[in-house]
This record gives C-alpha cells, sequence and structure tokens, in this order.
C-alpha cells in the first residue's frame, strides 16, 4: 500500500472545505480518505476477506451487499469456491479488471466518504475497462470520487 506521505502529496491543492487536505492530521485524514491505486496488493485469501479489508467489523450481508454493487459477485459465483475462492498473493489468478473490483468492494464497504483513484486503470485492457465501468458507476453514486488519471479515457470511465 502507498505510504501516508504519499498518499498526502498526491492531494495538494484540493481543499475539503478551507483546509488544505495535506494540512488535516493523518489520524483523520485516514477515516475520511480510501484509496484505490493499482499498487495495493491483494491478500493470499479469499475473494470474501479481501473485500472485508475494506471494513473488518463489516456484517456478511454489507460485505455481499458490496461485492454484488462492486460487479464481484458476477465472476466470484464462476469459481469452484465462489466468494470463498483463495486467489493467490496480489491476487495474480485474477485479471486486473476483476483486482479493481474487489478494490471497489472494499471502498464501497468503507465508512469514508471520499475515495482516492491514483493511476488505477492504467493497466486494464478495454475488456477490463467495460467490465469495471458498473462498479465505477456504483461507487460514484456513493462516495466522492478524487480521480488522479494521466489518460483520457481512464477519465472516461466515470462519464456518463
Amino acid at each position: 500500500m502507498e505510504s501516508n506521505k504519499m498518499k498526502m502529496n498526491s492531494l495538494i491543492g484540493i481543499r475539503m472545505g478551507n483546509i488544505d487536505i495535506p494540512q488535516i492530521d493523518q489520524d483523520k485524514l485516514d477515516g475520511v480518505i480510501t484509496e484505490v491505486s493499482q499498487y495495493v496488493d491483494l491478500l493470499d485469501d479469499t475473494i470474501y476477506n479481501n473485500v472485508k479489508v475494506g471494513n473488518p467489523h463489516a456484517s456478511k450481508e454489507d460485505i455481499i451487499l458490496a461485492a454484488d454493487q462492486a460487479q464481484v459477485l458476477d465472476f466470484a459465483w464462476e469459481l469452484p469456491g465462489g466468494m470463498h475462492t483463495r486467489i493467490g498473493k496480489g491476487g495474480h489468478t485474477l485479471s486486473d479488471g476483476k483486482k479493481l473490483c474487489i478494490r471497489i468492494a472494499r471502498a464501497l464497504l468503507s465508512h469514508a466518504p471520499i475515495v482516492l483513484f491514483d493511476e488505477v486503470t492504467n493497466n486494464l485492457n478495454v475488456e477490463d475497462a467495460c467490465y469495471t465501468r458498473q462498479a465505477i458507476q456504483a461507487l460514484v453514486k456513493l462516495k466522492t470520487v478524487l480521480v488522479i488519471a494521466q489518460m483520457k479515457p481512464v477519465t472516461s470511465l466515470w462519464d456518463e
């Protein structure tokens, strides 16, 4: 996971109310912003437990709802163990788009009202980008989303 200092540096120039985000106490910021980054490793665990990382105290129903909203259930139920399928270190058994859906499910499950997407879709192919579009659309309906992206096609995932 990116260091907190790197996360703060990526938010320079962004204000929350009248306060520059990098000036907010880190402990308070962690409760307000959750990050979806291409560098976040998935656990060598089940899909269910990887989604649960977004909120370790979430109920089973909330975990399944977040997975459904993020399109995780669409692929999980096709796997032999469903949500209890182990995905290997870093999610190496999944495509980049499926990994992104799990990261989005984590963000949906978290209590943080702001989600920072940091160059997260750079490695997606066309099929994965189309696959994750619905997950991203579910997220922007429920959270404030900040997108750091250098490529215009990436930002078009949020356009409607």
